[in-house]
């Protein structure tokens, strides 16, 4: 599961995700909202925070992923990846739109 988390400043977005983000995750919650923003913002700051509760991302999921990426590969200003899920910091940053710039914080 990916949640939207609120009161981030204008242009940009932050998802929270918890236990197995799949692609209804991505196609009901990622897209919509990165396209919303996208409408409204020539660049975006994107905050990928992992919960105590994070498994991974189905391949699904990393599939749009990188398709969204892909899409916007010019709009990501700033991308960061904050987790405690030691394995996430290299493989699943990789998948992270295809980001040239990005951040990692590791929390453990």
């Amino acid at each position: 599961m990916i949640e939207l988390i609120r009161g981030l400043p204008p242009g940009t977005l932050g998802f929270c995700a918890h236990g197995q983000v799949t692609t209804d995750d991505y196609e009901r919650i990622v897209v919509p909202d990165v396209e919303a923003a996208f409408a409204l913002n020539r660049k975006l700051r994107l905050l990928y925070l992992t919960a105590e509760d994070f498994i991974g991302f189905d391949p699904g999921a990393m599939w749009n992923d990188a398709k969204l990426g892909a899409r916007h590969f010019s709009g990501w200003e700033r991308i960061a990846l904050v987790t405690d899920v030691p394995s996430a910091t290299g493989r699943q940053r990789d998948g992270l739109h295809g980001a040239r710039r990005i951040s990692r914080v590791h929390r453990g």
